[in-house]
């Protein structure tokens, strides 16, 4: 599963759609099982929040993107900590790819 609905944000003008916000909110849930996340899920959902978070933040508005790794299932808290570190990891990645914090 990915995070789909990126189309049409705004880019660059102001945010017309939401005077007075301050910030932006999307997350992406990535379950863990028997061979999920997949690789090429976490990338996706990853790529999709940072393009998210930079079309918000070239608007003027603080983008906050959550990826969760859902914690319920017969996982162990070991792999649920693999597999949040990869997540946070791929994100984090993607967030400065796209410029997002940066001031420039």
């Amino acid at each position: 599963m990915v995070t789909e609905g990126l189309d049409g944000l705004p880019r660059p003008a102001p945010c017309l759609c939401c005077p007075g916000a301050a910030f932006a909110s999307w997350r992406a849930v990535l379950r863990i099982g028997d061979g999920t996340p997949s690789t090429i899920a976490v990338q996706a959902n990853a790529q999709a929040l940072g393009r998210y978070a930079a079309a918000w933040q070239e608007a003027g508005l603080v983008p906050v993107v959550t990826p969760e790794v859902s914690m319920g299932g017969a996982h162990s808290a070991v792999q649920c900590e693999t597999v949040s570190s990869i997540v946070l990891f791929a994100v984090i990645t993607e967030l400065q790819d796209n410029g997002v914090g940066s001031m420039a």
